[in-house]
C-alpha cells in the first residue's frame, strides 16, 4: 500500500507540474500582444539597478520578483517530479526552461529576451529547489521526533517496576 501511495504522489505532482507548465507559457508567451520594438535586452541586471525608481513609483514587483516569484514551483516542481538532487541541475534546468521562454517570446514578438529574465527565473528556480529540500528536511524531523515519540512511549511502560 505504501509504494501506491508513493506512485500516486508522484502521479498527481507530475499533472500539477504540467498543468503549471502551460499556465507558466500561457502567462509568458501564449496571451501576450504582439509588440514591434527591438525584442532583445542584453544589459545584465538592469532590473536590479533600477530598483531605486521601482521603489519610488511603486512597481517593484512587476519585473524583478514578478519573475522569480513565477518560476519558483518550477524549481519546487521539477526537484519532485524529476528527483533532481543538486543545486546545479536545478539551476541548470531552471536556466534551460527560462532560455526557452525567452526565446519563444522573441521569436514571435510576445516580449523582450531579457539577460535579467533569465537570471530572475533562475533565482526563482533555485528558491524553489531549496524550498523543497527545505519541506523534506523538516518532514524528517517531523517523523523522526514522531518515531522517537513512539518508541518512548512503549519503553517507559516495560520497567520492573509496574
Amino acid at each position: 500500500m505504501k509504494n501506491k501511495n508513493k506512485i500516486w504522489y508522484k502521479d498527481f505532482f507530475a499533472v500539477i507540474f504540467g498543468v503549471y507548465l502551460a499556465l507558466l507559457l500561457w502567462i509568458t508567451v501564449i496571451s501576450r500582444d504582439t509588440i514591434e520594438d527591438n525584442v532583445f535586452r542584453f544589459k545584465p541586471l538592469h532590473s536590479i539597478a533600477s530598483i531605486g525608481n521601482e521603489l519610488a513609483s511603486g512597481s517593484v514587483t512587476g519585473n524583478l520578483f514578478g519573475n522569480i516569484f513565477l518560476f519558483i514551483p518550477f524549481g519546487f516542481l521539477s526537484s519532485y517530479v524529476f528527483k533532481i538532487k543538486t543545486m546545479r541541475y536545478a539551476g541548470c534546468a531552471g536556466l534551460c526552461f527560462s532560455l526557452l521562454v525567452e526565446t519563444c517570446q522573441a521569436l514571435f514578438s510576445k516580449g523582450y529576451f531579457e539577460i535579467d529574465d533569465l537570471i530572475n527565473n533562475t533565482v526563482g528556480t533555485l528558491i524553489g529547489y531549496y524550498s523543497l529540500h527545505l519541506l523534506f528536511f523538516i518532514i524528517r524531523i517531523v517523523k523522526r521526533r514522531k518515531w522517537n515519540g513512539c518508541n518512548r512511549e512503549k519503553t517507559s511502560g516495560t520497567g520492573l517496576h509496574e
